[in-house]
């Protein structure tokens, strides 16, 4: 189901809670265009990245299943394709473990056949905490991996050697680098978002 069908409900939803309402303050009016405003960004922001992943995920798949079948026509000229297989498959691990989170992230949006639609969005909040807690726990393991096997192809590209150590302290730091890069992101959105959404909400609940 879209995540605009959740924009639209919460407008449904306080249409119809107007019309058995006396007239709000013109701060609860502002509280439920917030709500509308947030649920808004939630969902163009959750569907750009979801599509946005899987184009790259089939464009990923397309090399991937073009340079195989090179591979087996031109074995001549791709003799150190077997080289590159696992760097492919790590690729598609990274690109399939990102396809999932991003998918698992609009189902949690998905609330539009809830009965309380008030009570669905603030169970929302929670069941997202719960998400970004499990996906930075997969992504600890799977940066460290895609990052390791990246300096390795880079360094024989270059003809250079690092030992084992240093190849696994770059890994590591590009890994630190790309989980506080995401964490900030995602409290600079999602979190604020949310925040928001949940204030708008709690002030809501009280005026009735």
């Amino acid at each position: 189901m879209e995540l605009d069908d959740l924009k639209n409900t919460w407008q449904a939803y306080i249409s119809q809670d107007q019309e058995h309402a006396q007239p709000l303050s013109e701060h609860l009016n502002k509280n439920k265009m917030n709500v509308s405003n947030t649920l808004s960004k939630l969902s163009s922001t959750t569907l750009y990245w979801w599509k946005f992943t899987k184009n790259v995920i089939i464009l990923l798949f397309a090399c991937l299943i073009f340079n195989v079948v090179l591979f087996f026509i031109f074995p001549e000229r791709f003799q150190n394709l077997e080289h590159a297989l696992p760097v492919f498959g790590m690729v598609a691990l990274f690109g399939l473990v990102t396809l999932w989170t991003y998918y698992e992230q609009v189902k949690i949006f998905d609330i539009a056949d809830a009965v309380n639609i008030k009570a669905a969005l603030k169970n929302t909040k929670e069941r997202f905490k719960r998400w970004y807690l499990l996906t930075t726990l997969i992504y600890v393991i799977v940066f460290p991996l895609i990052y390791f096997v990246v300096v390795k192809v880079v360094l024989q590209l270059f003809h250079v050697e690092f030992p084992l150590l240093t190849e696994v302290s770059i890994s590591g730091a590009l890994s630190v680098i790309s989980l506080l890069g995401n964490h900030l992101y995602y409290k600079k959105t999602y979190f604020k978002w949310l925040h928001t959404l949940s204030k708008s909400l709690d002030e809501l609940e009280e005026a009735k």
